[in-house]
């Protein structure tokens, strides 16, 4: 059995904070902002080297750990996990914010729906056509999201994470078959110039 609710009703969206300037790093500011530059390959969010900015923030802006993050801006409109512990970091107006998520929906979970190839067609299907593609609130909010159970949530984010690592184990033997190739040519290529050296 699944039910089906729209995000809006299984979930509070806040829009990113808004600067009223380009933002700019301040060595000792209290607080870190997330921006699309802390996405590495599409996939996740590096919390290494967020900026630091000084800013009068409210606590409705501050990220919490299992909350989302979905692009507002861009030719996709991916949502990504905060799988960490967070403290006085905030996320910038390129993104929305997904909390309080309802308790019979994991955050992984939620995340993964989002990036499906049906929940990115609604959404680009109703971008705002612009320089550059953007959703509102009212049109993320309006998002269908299917909810199984949580034994089967749990089961699909499982699956996908065993995909994301075989992914990169893959990637990781195509690399090092690149590397070893280009070592035996390399090798092959000096044995002949030694060759004809020696043959000369």
């Amino acid at each position: 059995m699944f039910i089906i609710s729209k995000l809006e009703e299984i979930s509070s969206i806040f829009a990113g904070f808004t600067f009223r300037k380009q933002i700019e790093e301040v060595p000792f500011g209290k607080y870190k902002v997330i921006q699309t530059k802390d996405i590495v390959g599409n996939s996740y969010l590096d919390f290494s080297n967020l900026t630091k900015v000084d800013e009068n923030i409210k606590e409705n802006h501050l990220l919490k750990q299992n909350n989302l993050l979905v692009r507002a801006k861009g030719v996709n409109t991916l949502a990504y996990h905060i799988n960490i512990p967070v403290e006085n970091t905030i996320a910038s107006s390129q993104f929305f914010v997904v909390k309080n998520i309802d308790s019979r929906v994991l955050s992984e979970y939620l995340t993964w729906y989002i990036n499906q190839p049906n929940a990115q067609d609604y959404l680009a299907n109703n971008a705002r056509t612009m320089t550059v593609p953007n959703i509102t609130k009212p049109i993320l909010g309006q998002l269908e999201i299917i909810i199984p159970s949580i034994e089967i949530q749990s089961k699909i984010i499982k699956l996908n994470e065993l995909k994301n690592k075989e992914i990169v184990l893959l990637d990781t033997i195509k690399e090092k078959r690149q590397i070893l190739l280009n070592t035996v040519m390399n090798k092959m290529l000096t044995g002949s110039i030694i060759r004809d050296v020696e043959n000369d």
